[in-house]
């Protein structure tokens, strides 16, 4: 669609009857028109080359984005998992001083227990050192009890010897006592 530069008469009454003449400044006028002409269409260019920057911006921008989203999930489940690897943690190092605890009441306890066996075995070992002691002097006792008497029931066993054969020494000194038998 070219327009030619003309000028009109508009001294007829009727659109038909208007008569386009060409003038000289219809040159600067299509001059000026084409630098329009192009100035519009390097605009256009530009405008077009504009959109299609904004379009790969935009393409860009909704990657990065999307990496975005995708990295922070993998950050929220790292986060995740390092929360539950810290309370596993907390929960084994937990678990490590009961342990070690429970482990220190054991040493300890038997520690206690060998000391008191210790303790009972020597205790036992003196008990048995005093008894042996007692039986011996007990033995001693008996001896001495045994030799004490073995004279008394030895003049026992005379007396009655001799009262069996009818005399009958009563002090115990060899004197006849005489026996109601006449014997």
């Amino acid at each position: 669609m070219t327009i030619s530069c003309a000028t009109r008469d508009h001294s007829a009454s009727t659109p038909s009857q208007i008569r386009v003449q060409a003038s000289p400044p219809c040159k600067d006028v299509e001059r000026e028109l084409q630098v329009m002409r192009d100035r519009h269409s390097m605009h256009a260019a530009e405008l077009a080359a504009a959109r299609s920057a904004k379009r790969k911006l935009e393409d860009a921008c909704e990657r990065e984005r999307v990496a975005r989203r995708r990295v922070e999930r993998q950050m929220s489940d790292l986060e995740r998992a390092l929360a539950r690897a810290e309370r596993r943690e907390e929960s084994a190092l937990e678990q490590i001083k009961s342990e070690v605890e429970a482990r220190r009441v054991a040493e300890e306890r038997a520690i206690a227990e060998r000391k008191a066996r210790v303790e009972a075995e020597e205790a036992i070992k003196e008990r048995e050192k005093e008894r042996q002691a007692a039986e011996r002097e007990l033995e001693k006792v008996q001896e001495k009890q045994r030799e004490g008497l073995l004279p008394m029931f030895e003049s026992l066993a005379g007396m009655f010897q001799r009262a069996a054969m009818g005399s009958v020494n009563m002090a115990g000194d060899g004197t006849r006592v005489p026996s109601s038998s006449g014997v």
